[in-house]
């Protein structure tokens, strides 16, 4: 298993690679597959995906290499253009990946602290004297990445939508902090003033004592949104999605799941992410307006 820590660009030997791997036999998966995550922090990925990997391997008999990319886009991108052929994407960048390509949602995880959705939220810390978002007007906002569901679409729904404002015009600077622990970290370290986070990374930091429980305070909270897919491109076999599929679904290692914070992986379908669809609807919508 091989890991790179950057972001895609197209080759020649990445090209033919995906041809040769698009007349695999629909019998067997690839010899080799690319697979995808967004961005994270990489001190940490090596201890949370290794064992999922490995184990995949064994399953799939097939050498997988997993990149990271560097930012949301940039595995959306590779995705649309065939130059991965799994990726564990958000539901936001999935419904954006579904716009430019055939991707299939095979699985997702039934997390063990937030279950088969998650929150989006709007964090301040604790002893700050915020109560609202009104009493944030001109402060610093951190979003993580414009293809994020809970770091920017539902926020941003939210603030256009409900609040009727524009969060470029009512906060005095707003940021992208890249991936959801540095949205995180750049609120706890002061750096930001309010921070959308997705509720899973604020348990998760919790539970390794990142941060102190009660260190940060929710000023307020989206509805359930369904937990992210993994998927594969079209030039994935039938047969090999499925075995992807079952994989997954067959997983119990407590030493696999434990990494990912998952009891399970249950099956979903495009269907599944309909809700996160509208908001992008709704979203895109209102910035026309």
């Amino acid at each position: 298993m091989k890991i790179v820590f950057a972001s895609l660009t197209v080759t020649a030997s990445l090209l033919a690679l995906a041809s040769s791997q698009a007349q695999t036999p629909a019998s067997d998966c690839p010899k080799e597959m690319r697979f995808g995550i967004l961005p994270t922090d990489e001190s940490t990925a090596k201890t949370r995906y290794t064992p999922l990997f490995d184990y995949l391997e064994k399953r799939l008999n097939s050498k997988l290499q997993y990149t990271i990319g560097a930012d949301y886009a940039a595995i959306i991108i590779a995705m649309a253009t065939k130059r991965l052929e799994v990726a564990w994407l958000g539901p936001e960048s999935y419904i954006q990946a579904t716009k430019q390509a055939k991707v299939y949602p095979l699985v997702m995880p039934d997390n063990k602290t937030t279950g088969l959705g998650y929150y989006s939220s709007l964090f301040v810390r604790s002893d700050s004297s915020y109560r609202s978002i009104q009493d944030l007007k001109g402060k610093t906002l951190a979003f993580v990445d414009p293809n994020s569901t809970s770091g920017y679409l539902f926020p941003m729904v939210h603030f256009l939508k409900d609040l009727k404002i524009n969060p470029t015009d009512f906060f005095g600077q707003v940021i992208f902090a890249g991936n959801h622990n540095a949205s995180m970290l750049s609120l706890v370290n002061s750096k930001v003033d309010v921070a959308a986070i997705a509720s899973g990374t604020v348990n998760n930091a919790i539970i390794a004592k990142t941060i102190k429980e009660g260190e940060l305070r929710a000023v307020w909270q989206s509805k359930l949104i369904p937990n992210s897919p993994i998927t594969a491109s079209e030039v994935v076999p039938a047969s090999c999605r499925a075995l992807i599929q079952k994989a997954f679904l067959d997983l119990r290692d407590p030493k696999v799941l434990d990494q990912l914070s998952a009891k399970r992986f249950v099956t979903v379908n495009d269907g599944t992410y309909n809700v996160v669809r509208e908001a992008d609807r709704v979203k895109e919508e209102l910035r026309k307006k």
